[in-house]
């Protein structure tokens, strides 16, 4: 699945539970952010969640920009037992 832009489709939200009680958010997802910091053009991607009511959450803090696309995470690595490779 490649990005999908956040005018045409926002994450599912749905409801964890934390030491905090319950939460709407969506799972951590890839995000492209886009825009100006300090004076120059900054385009990155990094991993943040959406939430129902407050937007979006990024995983590092907030950074200067509009996030203009997300995608899902990728599956983890799984590592093979040297018998499994060819």
């Amino acid at each position: 699945m490649g990005w999908i832009s956040v005018n045409e489709k926002l994450p599912e939200v749905k409801e964890f539970y934390n030491t905090h009680g319950a939460e709407l958010s969506s799972d951590y997802v890839l995000v492209s952010v886009t825009g100006l910091k300090n004076g120059f053009k900054h385009d990155m991607v990094t991993i943040g969640r959406y939430r129902d009511i407050f937007g979006w959450k990024l995983l590092h803090g907030n950074l200067y920009g509009k996030i203009v696309a997300w995608q899902p995470l990728p599956d983890p690595y799984i590592m093979r037992k040297k018998t499994d490779m060819r």
